[in-house]
């Protein structure tokens, strides 16, 4: 008797991608007939779980990524199809048989103008390396419902700044 394949896993990234779209994220993992892996550019495995509980998503595991590019070596190693992220510099490292789903969110879309924001290796320049790591840690210095009050301020401000000095 030959055993049913197992059905492929995916992969979905936390922030700016489960904590956008939580109800969405929620519902694929659930229905979702294979693994379910999160792969985090986080710090904190415990905080990173508690946000997936928090926001009812089925997980297999949560995988902490050393680095953006970390991601696709995790993709690639786990054999995951499709991947969700809202950093396109996660996904340029993956290989061509993944699919990779930019999601996009407030710090990577400029709604008034209706146009993504990269950074300098994807396209139109948004936030650098530098500074999406000291957004980054300020919120991860906050409590939990500071973080989510707080978050867009953080943004706004390193956008205020790129303004005014015209980078």
């Amino acid at each position: 008797m030959t055993e049913t394949p197992k059905f492929p896993p995916i992969g979905i990234d936390i922030d700016g991608t489960i904590t956008a779209y939580p109800d969405f994220f929620s519902r694929l993992s659930h229905v979702w007939p294979g693994d379910v892996y999160v792969i985090t550019y986080r710090y904190n495995k415990e905080c990173s779980i508690e946000t997936c509980k928090e926001h009812n998503i089925r997980y297999t595991d949560v995988v902490l990524a050393k680095s953006r590019n970390d991601k696709c070596r995790i993709v690639k190693e786990l054999g995951i199809i499709a991947f969700y992220d809202d950093m396109p510099e996660a996904m340029l490292e993956c290989n061509k048989n993944v699919a990779c789903f930019l999601v996009r969110d407030t710090h990577n879309f400029d709604y008034e103008h209706k146009q993504f924001l990269f950074s300098e290796l994807t396209g139109k320049p948004n936030f650098s390396w530098f500074e999406q790591g000291v957004i980054g840690r300020m919120i991860d210095k906050l409590s939990k419902d500071d973080a989510l009050k707080y978050q867009h301020d953080c943004i706004m401000l390193v956008k205020l700044l790129r303004r005014i000095t015209g980078l």
